[in-house]
């Protein structure tokens, strides 16, 4: 495939952390890519580095060495100014503890990414109107965060995330602070997003129910990856030709 098939690719991708004199290795050659569409999980011990790819992958941190890819354009060698506009029109961000803006509503929470990119104000507020009520919040409009639960707040987050419809989402450990019950609701919504509206998602998590609502299940150790395979979900969605060239690529049936 050509680069331009891939919402995301990192080629060779190296980073490097400086303690005083001590140089440590978060990333070690990491060659990675995600097609349009896909739901990954990247999971692996703390210090693994997926936080660090994950970073990586938004524009958030600079590589120390090798190449990030969104949609065919390297991030790497963008300027500031250019890569925020990027990561404003082609990024999504999902944050465990959410990152809403205290004094502002659901509403004008959702509404902010659409403001920066030059929505009108009559469109942004339609849109996120819409979008709040897509994510089960269309009677918590005017609330503000304070005033919803754990779960209302990651979707105030989800709904803000896909608000100009970016070409990937990137949530960093989405269900890690709240209930079972509640995360469960959160990964279907996230589920229910990806096929529904085609949204592409990479998670990183410890949690390993996520897994089950992934196509593929990406695990890193020591800044490398140690597996990438697709996930027993999207088995289930392939043919039988598709099927037996997995068997006799991976040795998993």
């Amino acid at each position: 495939m050509e680069k331009g098939d891939f919402v995301v690719e990192t080629v060779d991708l190296n980073k490097e952390f400086h303690l005083g004199d001590i140089i440590v290795p978060a990333l070690r050659g990491i060659n990675f890519q995600v097609k349009k569409g896909e739901f990954v999980v990247i999971m692996g011990p703390s210090g693994s580095g997926k936080s660090t790819l994950l970073n990586m992958i938004g524009g958030l941190d600079n590589p120390t060495a090798g190449k990030v890819y969104i949609n065919g354009q390297d991030i790497s060698q963008m300027s500031d100014a250019a890569l925020t506009d990027l990561r404003a029109r082609e990024i999504g961000f999902v944050f465990q503890f959410y990152n809403l803006v205290p004094v502002l509503t659901a509403l004008e929470n959702v509404e902010l990414p659409l403001m920066v990119t030059g929505v009108p104000d009559k469109e942004s507020r339609k849109r996120a109107t819409e979008l709040l009520g897509l994510v089960g919040l269309g009677d918590r409009l005017h609330h503000r965060p304070d005033e919803l639960s754990g779960g209302q707040r990651q979707r105030v987050s989800i709904a803000r995330a896909i608000a100009n419809d970016p070409a990937i989402v990137l949530a960093d450990e989405p269900t890690g602070d709240v209930d079972t019950k509640t995360g469960d609701e959160i990964l279907d919504l996230m589920h229910d997003l990806n096929r529904n509206l085609g949204t592409t998602l990479i998670v990183i998590t410890h949690d390993p129910a996520v897994a089950e609502h992934c196509d593929r299940l990406v695990r890193i150790v020591d800044g490398q990856i140690a597996t990438d395979r697709a996930t027993a979900r999207k088995l289930l969605e392939i043919s039988d030709e598709e099927r037996q060239v997995f068997e006799e690529l991976t040795g998993i049936k």
